[in-house]
Order: structure tokens, then C-alpha cells, then sequence
């Protein structure tokens, strides 16, 4: 690790502790237990976790753009380690190929040096909502603005 890595993941550790709820907590450096082998802990870059529910974030600070294969890597990270979520951040960007895969299979990127500030308030804004309904009797939901 170099002292730019290590800034560069604090700076993404920084901004999803403005960005997440306050039940999440989000940890720098985190180290887990392997699901595998609990006495072989492994390295998280930044993890974020809010009620059991786990999110990486992998940052890379390198020259040129990230390949497949780092992608492939992350793909990887989230299975074995049993994540929900995995988002990476590369300083410079991600192949076509790259971008190609991690939409396949899930894994959110973001190219650090075209984030807007309306990109990263907007992650702010995103949300999850899971619903069970059990109905005997027919429903009718009206949504809309109060105002005319």
C-alpha cells in the first residue's frame, strides 16, 4: 500500500460515512473473518454495514484504466466472503470489457474522476424497499401529490 492508496480509500471511506443512514456503520482498513476458516481474517477497504446486511468498497489507485480481470477479482471477493454488495472505485476509470462484466454480474463501479457532486448526493438518495403482502379483499393504493 502506498500513502496515496491509503488516502484514496479514506476519502471513499469519508464520503459513504456522509452518505449512509445511522443505523450503517462504515469501517476504514475493516478486516472480516473468513467464511471458510474464522481464524484467517481478511482486508476490506472500506466496509459498510447496517443491520447485518455488508458492502465493500475495493479502491484502486493505479495508472490507466481498471481491467476485466481486477473486476473478475471483485466478482470473486463477494462470493467467497459471503458480501451483498460490492462497489469498486478506480482513480482512473474501467475498461469497456470491465463495465461489461461487473453490470452482468452485479458489482457497481465508479469511475472516480468523472463523479459529479449531484452523483455522489444522489447515492444518498437511493434505497431498497422489500414488501410481503397477504391479501384477501382487493386493495387499491393511490399515489400522487397532494397538490392540484
Amino acid at each position: 500500500m502506498t500513502a496515496q492508496s491509503d488516502a484514496f480509500e479514506q476519502l471513499n471511506a469519508r464520503i459513504r460515512k456522509l452518505l449512509v443512514s445511522g443505523s450503517a456503520t462504515v469501517t476504514w482498513n475493516a478486516l472480516i473473518p473468513d467464511p471458510d476458516d474464522a481464524r484467517e481474517m481478511r482486508q476490506i477497504d472500506v466496509l459498510i454495514d447496517e443491520g447485518g446486511r455488508r458492502a465493500s468498497v475495493e479502491c484502486r489507485y493505479r495508472e490507466g484504466a481498471q481491467s476485466v480481470m481486477w473486476v473478475e477479482e471483485l466478482i470473486g471477493r463477494k462470493q467467497s466472503l459471503g458480501l451483498d454488495a460490492m462497489i469498486g472505485v478506480a482513480m482512473n476509470g474501467f475498461s469497456k470489457l470491465a463495465q461489461t462484466k461487473a453490470a452482468r454480474y452485479g458489482i457497481i463501479l465508479y469511475d472516480f474522476r468523472a463523479l459529479t457532486d449531484q452523483e455522489i448526493v444522489s447515492w444518498a438518495g437511493a434505497a431498497t424497499v422489500e414488501a410481503t403482502f397477504v391479501q384477501s379483499q382487493p386493495l387499491t393504493i393511490t399515489a400522487g401529490s397532494a397538490h392540484s
